[in-house]
């Protein structure tokens, strides 16, 4: 549907059949009635029921009970690389009177003050606003609400942002009834205070340092928010999860065109530099690629910030710190607590210096000391345990030629497959999934990663007896894309 307004043209589209439209709050703002019109429909007057300017949504409701609502996706379920289109009306009627469909894949996924965004190649241009982001069984997965022009200064294209469907259909029934829709930031004041200490995430495997005093708040694992209170210092710690065979390295998903995006709410925003920076021996080893940059908020206010990428298996984390130019620049102290809390970042469980390798496993599987093995650790829930071993490489340079000559410890157990993995990656490795009986009758299912490395191979198993084999089994996997090899 296209809205009109005395002084410009968006887009929008139908959320319920009695005639309710959603479209973006500043395509209606300070108007009590526009004008709604659509393929094959006449032009009609359109009440705007409820707005949020902070949100940026507002719903519209036109006299026809006739029109055809769209279906909502589970914003959730949207991957990086996935097919989208944005539908709307753009540049107004210049380009005609009916709705255009542009092709594009989400980029990333970004937040700002509690608000999820898609980020889209799909292009995004002023007339746009409002209009659906649909996935490729023609569902809502966002609204259309911005686009970025600049970056390091310069003009770009490709940089399309839109507010998730989950955040639309929960605004919904507030905006409907003509009240605000619900704060998604206020919940972030009411974080618990943490007086310092060491922040650790289960769902993704992580822990970093609190500063004292810092507030946390962790409701949403996946976007974890710390802010330092009246000083104005902000971190955002946010993970997603990424196809491995597609970006089985940080410099392939660079190369594949991702870049950062801004908070569509400021006015301006400059990358200053970019660089690869990694940690310093001795420490948990991970890279990342740092972005500093400055921004102008929606109330012409300057700010600085630099915002850290890290790659680890499926998951894809973003660590960025925050907060005025004046803070930034004249409060060494809050600026040395943000700062230190993207270098006290740590996403392996276990690092062997000596022998130069890392790994993740759960935080609630606990480690076995006293055992045959360099690391043992075991679920507190299951049967499950996990063990590394490291033996030389036997002068063989590939995985793949030591991995068929492997044999597993328990020569009574049978081989289900073997397989050169990671392939795409620099050095790949290989796995064996097995099972077995003991002597006690108990039934074992197993698998193990060989990965060469410094003259070694690191032979990481995961087993369990067969019954807890299927709960724990998702885990395999990423305990699997997380073992770093130091070559």
């Amino acid at each position: 549907m296209q809205i009109i307004t005395s002084t410009g043209k968006g887009s929008g589209f139908v959320v319920g059949a009695d005639g309710w439209i959603v479209t973006n709050a500043h395509v209606v703002n300070g108007f009590t009635h526009v004008f709604v019109t659509g393929k094959g429909r006449s032009e009609t007057t359109g009440t705007v029921v409820g707005l949020d300017e902070e949100l940026d949504l507002a719903v519209i409701q036109v006299d026809d009970d006739n029109l055809k609502p769209l279906t909502f996706a589970d914003s959730d379920g949207v991957s990086v690389g996935d097919d989208v289109a944005a539908v709307g009306f753009p540049l107004g009627t210049i380009l005609g009177t009916s709705a255009s469909v542009t092709k594009g894949v989400v980029s990333a996924k970004r937040q700002s003050n509690g608000v999820n965004y898609l980020q889209t190649d799909a292009a995004i241009n002023p007339g746009n606003s409002g209009g659906p982001l649909i996935d490729d069984q023609g569902r809502v997965v966002g609204i259309n609400t911005s686009r970025v022009e600049r970056v390091f200064g310069n003009s770009v294209q490709g940089i399309g942002l839109a507010i998730t469907s989950d955040h639309i259909s929960n605004a919904l029934p507030s905006l409907m009834s003509g009240e605000l829709a619900p704060d998604y930031s206020a919940t972030l004041g009411a974080a618990s205070e943490l007086t310092g200490g060491d922040y650790v995430n289960e769902k993704h495997w992580y822990s970093l340092q609190v500063p004292d005093g810092w507030r946390l708040n962790d409701d949403n694992p996946d976007q974890v928010f710390m802010t330092s209170g009246t000083d104005g210092g902000i971190v955002w710690i946010s993970v997603e999860r990424i196809d491995p065979d597609s970006f089985y390295s940080l410099d392939m998903y660079l190369r594949s065109g991702f870049k950062p995006a801004p908070d569509p709410r400021w006015t301006s925003w400059t990358i200053l530099s970019e660089r690869r920076i990694r940690t310093a021996v001795g420490q948990p080893q991970w890279e990342a690629q740092e972005f500093d940059y400055t921004f102008t908020d929606e109330k012409g206010a300057e700010g600085r910030g630099r915002l850290l990428w890290l790659l680890q298996g499926s998951q894809f984390f973003s660590l960025d710190a925050l907060s005025s130019a004046d803070i930034w620049n004249g409060n060494p102290a809050v600026r040395t607590d943000m700062l230190g809390v993207q270098s006290s970042f740590d996403p392996w469980t276990y690092f062997d210096n000596d022998l130069g390798y890392s790994l993740a496993h759960p935080v609630n599987w606990a480690r076995v000391h006293g055992t045959f093995s360099d690391y043992m650790t075991a679920d507190s829930g299951t049967s499950a345990v996990l063990w590394t071993d490291v033996v030389s490489d036997d002068g063989h340079t590939s995985a793949g030629s030591y991995g068929a000559e492997a044999k597993i410890r328990d020569s009574s157990f049978s081989i289900i497959k073997r397989q050169v993995v990671f392939t795409k990656r620099e050095s790949p490795a290989y796995r064996i999934d097995y099972f077995g009986t003991t002597p006690e009758g108990v039934v074992l299912r197993g698998a193990l990663l060989i990965s060469l490395g410094g003259g070694n191979a690191l032979w990481t198993i995961i087993q369990a007896e067969a019954e807890d084999w299927k709960e724990i089994y998702p885990y395999v996997e990423d305990v699997f894309l997380r073992v770093s090899v130091r070559p």
